[in-house]
């Protein structure tokens, strides 16, 4: 489609691009825009688009590949800060994804809130939340790898997952993230319950309730199945 081509050159090339000149992501795409406000119609903007995204591209795919994945992270990035521009709060802006690819997280979040850090303190429920279904998701995911657990199914999840972290590339920002959150839920889910199924936990469990003076009962384990006969009947 004329979309998927400008945006092939406008965010893909144009990552490469801003690297090859040594100049930021925005001004390089403003550099396109200049471009594309010579052609005048949309078709022919989009075949310019297609054509040109792509000779950069082929120019040195090793390297728009390498910062094409370093792109990846940024899908995961919190977005609790809407919440608080829908009540009036003047936090965000333009430019804070391209500092945090350049100059580090630190000085993105700086960005972010503009030196406000009390709106970050507001928000750090929604981020641990966050960071806790991350941090599940990733134990979910290495045991039942580890254990050969994993179904045709929770590969499918792990295949869609890395699928839509890893499309959106120049063009990434958390909103992208909204196809995979209910996958990062199960697969919280199952990290969930191999925290509450370890060893560990199990031992906790029963040295609180001896604390609390409580018997848990011993569980007997079920007898073994008898193959059924002729000579059962």
């Amino acid at each position: 489609s004329s979309v998927g081509a400008v945006n092939l050159y406008r965010y893909n090339a144009c990552l490469l691009l801003a690297d090859r000149n040594g100049i930021g992501f925005a001004e390089q795409q403003s550099r396109i825009d200049a471009e594309f406000a010579q052609l005048g119609s949309q078709q022919a903007i989009a075949e310019y688009a297609a054509q040109a995204g792509m000779e950069a591209i082929r120019s040195n795919p090793v390297r728009y590949a390498w910062l094409h994945a370093k792109t990846v992270p940024t899908n995961l990035l919190p977005a609790a800060g809407d919440l608080l521009r829908t009540f009036g709060v003047s936090i965000g802006g333009s430019g804070t994804l391209q500092v945090i690819r350049t100059r580090g997280l630190a000085a993105g979040v700086s960005h972010y809130f503009h030196g406000q850090w009390h709106w970050l303190v507001v928000l750090l429920p929604a981020l641990a939340v966050l960071a806790l279904t991350y941090l599940l998701a990733a134990v979910g995911t290495v045991a039942r790898l580890l254990k050969r657990q994993a179904t045709a199914f929770d590969l499918l999840l792990i295949l869609t997952l890395g699928y839509f972290l890893a499309v959106p590339g120049a063009a990434a920002h958390p909103r992208f993230r909204a196809p995979i959150m209910p996958i990062l839920a199960i697969l919280a889910g199952y990290g969930f319950h191999t925290c509450c199924s370890s060893r560990a936990a199990c031992t906790l469990r029963r040295s609180l309730a001896a604390s609390k003076g409580l018997w848990i009962k011993p569980v007997k384990p079920l007898p073994p199945k008898r193959a059924f006969t002729s000579d059962s009947l």
